[in-house]
């Protein structure tokens, strides 16, 4: 039976749509939408460096909305960085290094993106921070400079959002970050603890055959999906 969608757009300010499943009648998905506070966290941009800034290890930049995002350096892949040959393939090496296959993210502590991957200064961000540590903004990072972000926090009074050029696009079952810097090529959220399962979740991931230097998280809404629908996600999500 094909599930319903449930659509409210009473108030032009605001739209609310909501999934049900007709078989246990259940939410199984609900957004919101509104025209007075644009959401940012999540969106994806191409902004424009408008200032590098030393003492801080940032830049900041126009996505568009009037303030200026917050970009940390950390926050940077080094695919941006205006090096010479020889010092971004070693910074790509330094990047991708250590990325293995493990069916658990020590980062994956709750299901939704923003709490999997906040895009803050992790383990992997200080490790490769540490290693790069020859280099500084002002030096590979240029005023005009343009770079594609994602909004990771959302603006707040003056401030402008947080931003990262590490991406994260989130499907039904599947989470994929094409850019990564994870350890791990593939995770599976924690909420998912039956072994059983996990297992043929695992056999799943391997079978996707993901290309080094991403990373794909599994999400609980995977938990006994049929692989045919998760690997439809993981292509919807690489196409995309």
């Amino acid at each position: 039976m094909s599930k319903k969608i449930y659509v409210d757009a009473v108030h032009p300010e605001e739209t609310r749509v909501v999934v049900v499943d007709p078989a246990t009648n259940r939410v199984s998905d609900f957004d919101v939408e509104t025209t007075t506070k644009p959401q940012i966290k999540g969106n994806i941009y191409l902004a424009k460096v408008i200032r590098v800034e030393p003492s801080l290890q940032a830049a900041f930049v126009d996505y568009g909305s009037g303030k200026n995002g917050f970009l940390p350096f950390s926050e940077i892949h080094p695919d941006y960085y205006q090096v010479s040959p020889e010092q971004k393939k070693k910074l790509l090496e330094l990047a991708h290094a250590n990325i293995v296959e493990d069916d658990d993210d020590p980062n994956d502590e709750e299901d939704e993106v923003a709490e999997y991957d906040d895009h803050s200064a992790g383990e992997d961000n200080k490790e490769f921070a540490k290693r790069a540590r020859e280099f500084k903004i002002q030096d590979v990072i240029k005023p005009k400079q343009i770079l594609l972000v994602q909004g990771v926090k959302e603006e707040r009074g003056q401030k402008g959002a947080s931003m990262t050029t590490y991406l994260s696009l989130a499907g039904r079952f599947a989470v994929l970050m094409p850019n990564s810097r994870k350890r791990n090529s593939y995770g599976i959220s924690k909420k998912i603890s039956d072994k059983s399962e996990r297992a043929r979740l695992r056999e799943i991931l391997h079978e996707l055959k993901i290309p080094k230097g991403m990373t794909v998280v599994l999400r609980t809404a995977a938990m006994g999906a049929p692989a045919t629908d998760i690997a439809a996600d993981y292509d919807y999500l690489v196409n995309l």
